[in-house]
């Protein structure tokens, strides 16, 4: 009797586990894991390069999007990347300050958010990694650094005069 219930057992254990959808192993990465820039200035424009890594054994689709108060200074070279396991893809944004931006930091996101395959039945899970962005925006005043430039030389001048009078 035993041996039957086991059996028994057995078949339904292998019905339910035949039953169960098949679930792939999502994973998404992005190297450099950040972004700063320093010295920005506005209306000046800066390529970031990064790659987006498929750390999984199947071939992955990602989207990427920008996101953060930054989001529309970003262009991107792609929006979709296929990525094949253990693979990564290079690729590029341009981000491009607006005019008459005051010094200060500003922040933002590239969002890498893997696509559920469309032929999938049942629930479908998305994955995504952040690569943040932080800009800080220092507008040097051109008249400024020329009227220094000119301070200064004033001042080397009138330092070799003093020199030459005592000698």
């Amino acid at each position: 009797m035993k041996d039957v219930k086991s059996k028994i057992a057995l078949i339904i254990l292998l019905v339910a586990l035949s039953t169960v959808p098949h679930v792939s192993a999502l994973s998404a990465g992005v190297s450099p894991p950040n972004v700063t820039i320093n010295n920005a200035t506005s209306n000046g424009t800066y390529t970031v390069t990064f790659a987006v890594y498929n750390m999984g054994n199947e071939t992955t689709d990602y989207s990427l999007t920008a996101s953060g108060n930054i989001s529309n200074w970003i262009t991107l070279e792609t929006e979709k990347a296929t990525v094949s396991g253990k693979k990564s893809y290079p690729t590029q944004a341009e981000i491009n300050i607006p005019d008459n931006i005051p010094d200060g930091t500003y922040s933002g996101n590239i969002l890498i958010k893997t696509i559920p395959d469309a032929g999938t039945t049942g629930n479908k899970v998305s994955i995504g990694v952040n690569l943040p962005i932080e800009i800080t925006v220092l507008n040097l005043n051109p008249d400024w650094t020329i009227y220094t430039i000119g301070l200064i030389i004033i001042i080397l001048i009138m330092g070799i005069w003093v020199i030459r009078k005592k000698l």
